[in-house]
């Protein structure tokens, strides 16, 4: 391995860095705004759901009911004030003007008259309807209006006139009946994550629910049969949350290898077990654990960490909703956390530097004997290269220094820790700082 520092100008920099409750990254600041019951109308810290409707309403799932918020006020429903199934909310979606909601005694919905005036169907349990089971722990409704209810015995799709369900039954290929996590956007295709069950894929027609089977599980390259949170992006490509890390999957081909990419703390996430992720306008993924939030940038691999550190109200963190100007908003065990992104303002003198953290795709790759990797740095940082193979293993940590701003070539020339020549195959280069990761794909033909 050699590097080389493309230029011979030796920098100066002092630096000056003002923390106001953000960090700043790649010439964006991060403004975080915590609410919890100190210092907001919030009946309860432990929340679970997030949805923000058309009219930029925020409505709040927690274990004290249902709470909106406009941006200047808020309003709860709870048993005592409403016609709600349970005080426990798991879920929220909003079509039309009708919410739905899931709940650990039944499916509540109601017509929103106005940001505080709901009103009020009576709760869907299974001794007044075909609901499947009374814990509701997943709603979604498809491009066609159909609601799907994950429960702890199946799932339950409702149309304007008819219910149907299924469970795992030998009519059907599902795995398990527990529902944990199910798409929330609008498709025609439902994916579910399932308890010790991989994912399901399902669609409503005119005839009732049709490709009712488990279509991946950890045989398909899924990283655990436990999926807890479920994205399809912006170009079809499915996300799914284990706690064993985030699994990806692009394309039709259900069980090609190379179809999948999973990303655990060693290729960028700040914890393995991933409980929410949402897509923002940039197409960048926000990923939710049970130890702060990752946001990484799909086209050039680079993760950003946030934490309680950074101005989480609790790093569990179990839902995520992303406003049209940016705003993402974060549920957790420990209140609502707004995050803002604003970019610096902040004049560069020197045309020379660097303007930010960037990575360069490797070249050549796929390469031979080997590869170079390119990276510029605006600051001093503690860079770390590292190699591993498909299955996320280490193969070769080729750089952890501290290095001064500038342009830098690493060169990779195939071979291990132990220094042997390594076989031909697809592996994954991690080029890391304090808190950013890129990953780069590379491919070793002999």
């Amino acid at each position: 391995m050699k590097i080389v520092k493309d230029n011979s100008i030796r920098y100066f920099l002092i630096l000056l860095i003002i923390y106001i409750s953000s960090i700043s990254v790649s010439g964006q600041s991060y403004l975080w705004s915590p609410y919890t019951t100190d210092n907001s109308p919030l009946k309860s810290n432990n929340l679970s759901s997030l949805y923000l409707d058309d009219v930029g309403i925020l409505w709040i799932g927690s274990d004290s009911g249902l709470t909106g918020y406009n941006g200047s006020a808020w309003i709860s429903y709870n048993t005592s004030n409403s016609d709600l199934a349970s005080d426990e909310v798991s879920s929220i979606q909003i079509f039309g003007e009708k919410i739905w909601l899931g709940t650990n005694n039944g499916l509540s919905s109601g017509q929103i008259n106005a940001f505080d005036n709901i009103t009020w169907d009576a709760p869907y349990r299974t001794d007044n309807s075909e609901l499947i089971n009374n814990i509701v722990t997943a709603v979604s409704i498809d491009s066609l209006g159909n609601r799907w209810i994950g429960t702890d015995s199946g799932i339950t799709v409702i149309n304007d006139t008819v219910w149907k369900s299924i469970a795992n039954t030998p009519a059907n290929d599902l795995e398990s009946n527990k529902v944990l996590s199910v798409n929330k956007q609008p498709t025609s295709m439902m994916y579910f994550g399932m308890l010790n069950g991989g994912v399901s894929r399902l669609r409503y027609d005119v005839d009732g629910i049709t490709s009712a089977s488990t279509i991946w599980d950890v045989g398909s390259w899924l990283l655990s049969n436990t999926v807890q949170a479920v994205l399809v992006d912006h170009k079809g490509d499915r996300w799914f949350g284990t706690p064993k890390g985030l699994s990806f999957h692009t394309g039709e081909y259900l069980r090609n290898p190379y179809s999948w990419v999973n990303y655990t703390t060693e290729i960028g996430l700040i914890n393995n077990n991933v409980q929410a992720l949402a897509e923002d306008a940039s197409g960048a993924i926000w990923i939710g654990t049970t130890g702060g939030v990752s946001k990484l940038i799909p086209v050039d691999t680079t993760w950003t960490n946030f934490t309680v550190d950074n101005g989480l109200a609790s790093n569990n963190v179990r839902d995520i909703s992303v406003a049209d100007d940016g705003v993402i908003w974060f549920a957790t065990d420990g209140g609502l956390s707004q995050l803002t992104t604003i970019p610096n303002a902040i004049s560069d003198n020197n045309q020379l530097l660097p303007k930010s953290f960037e990575v360069s795709p490797a070249y050549p790759n796929p390469f031979n004997m080997s590869t170079t990797i390119k990276f510029q740095l605006n600051t001093a940082k503690q860079i770390k290269i590292s190699i591993f193979n498909i299955n996320g293993r280490l193969v070769n940590t080729i750089l952890n220094s501290v290095l001064m701003p500038g342009s830098y070539k690493i060169n990779w020339n195939g071979k291990n820790a132990v220094g042997n020549y390594i076989a031909s195959g697809v592996y994954f280069a991690t080029i890391s700082s304090s808190n950013q990761k890129s990953f780069l794909k590379l491919v070793l033909v002999k």
